[in-house]
């Protein structure tokens, strides 16, 4: 097996002593095309920075900020489809993280300004993290995440029908115990040849962390299945009114693997401190992190 030589993607003209990059996630399209998407704090702005290459690796272009006004950006992740792509991320511009996306339409080439995926109001304490995506190539769009809003954190959904550009005008509450009352946490979206859609996510509700899963049954209707997606055979069903719609049906589904009791050790939640996103790290501590940790850039 032969390896070319190493390339500089994070190249600048000029570079200061503060500047860093880290975090890279690379994409491609099975041929020619590699897209690379890295963190940087860049003149004491933190951003989502691209490079592409149309050749198998030999060039590659100049490295493009993609988020405009960003600030202290983390949990990027990028999704293509056909022609389509779309980045999204989690980002303080506001004071509190939130979520943003950007799209293109021509293999990432040009990209649309970013906008703002969640509906949590500006003036909010609520941090909105762990962003999933789901990108299909006939421009539908879908973004799972968790936020507080409601007390403890509960499991979001937005949709788009244009690739990302724009979002549905609410967020949709996918787990379907009383809002607020356990923690939801993890969202994990995946689709299937058939067109299906599951979202899986761990929560409290019984006392320990069990796995549920709600999946979309399909795309025109208008009502969402009031069923409780609970996993564990113990736990007391309950029936919460039907969620508003964004535009699909989610049937609940029994998931193997719950944990309830069984998991030893596993105490019942009393913080959620490691996904607190108030205790970031510097820089320096995200370039020297080790797989499986998350620090965040600090800059701003």
């Amino acid at each position: 097996m032969t390896w070319g030589p190493e390339q500089l993607l994070s190249d600048f003209p000029e570079k200061l002593p503060s500047d860093a990059f880290a975090r890279p996630r690379i994409i491609g399209d099975g041929q020619d095309r590699y897209w690379v998407v890295w963190m940087g704090i860049k003149n004491g702005r933190s951003s989502l920075y691209m490079n592409r290459s149309v050749d198998g690796g030999r060039k590659w272009t100049n490295p493009v900020s993609l988020t405009g006004e960003s600030q202290s950006v983390f949990g990027h992740s990028l999704h293509r489809a056909g022609e389509r792509m779309l980045l999204v991320w989690q980002d303080v511009r506001t004071g509190r993280d939130r979520l943003y996306a950007v799209t293109s339409s021509d293999g990432g080439v040009t990209w649309t300004a970013p906008a703002r995926v969640d509906h949590v109001p500006e003036s909010s304490e609520v941090a909105v993290t762990s962003p999933s995506v789901l990108l299909n190539a006939d421009g539908e769009a879908l973004v799972a995440w968790q936020d507080a809003r409601n007390g403890r954190e509960d499991i979001f959904l937005a949709r788009s029908t244009d690739g990302g550009r724009t979002w549905g005008p609410e967020d949709q509450r996918m787990d379907a115990d009383e809002p607020g009352t356990a923690l939801s946490r993890f969202p994990s979206l995946a689709r299937a040849k058939d067109g299906r859609v599951a979202l899986a996510w761990d929560d409290d509700r019984a006392g320990l962390e069990d796995v549920y899963v709600r999946v979309r049954v399909g795309r025109r209707t208008t009502a969402v299945g009031p069923r409780d997606p609970r996993v564990i055979a113990h736990a007391q069903a309950r029936r919460p009114a039907a969620a508003a719609s964004l535009g699909a049906r989610w049937s609940a589904l029994r998931c193997v693997g719950g944990l309830g009791s069984h998991r030893r050790g596993l105490q019942p939640r009393q913080a959620d401190r490691h996904q607190d996103p108030s205790l970031r790290q510097p820089i320096a501590a995200l370039a020297r992190a080790p797989p499986g940790n998350s620090p965040r850039a600090g800059g701003r």
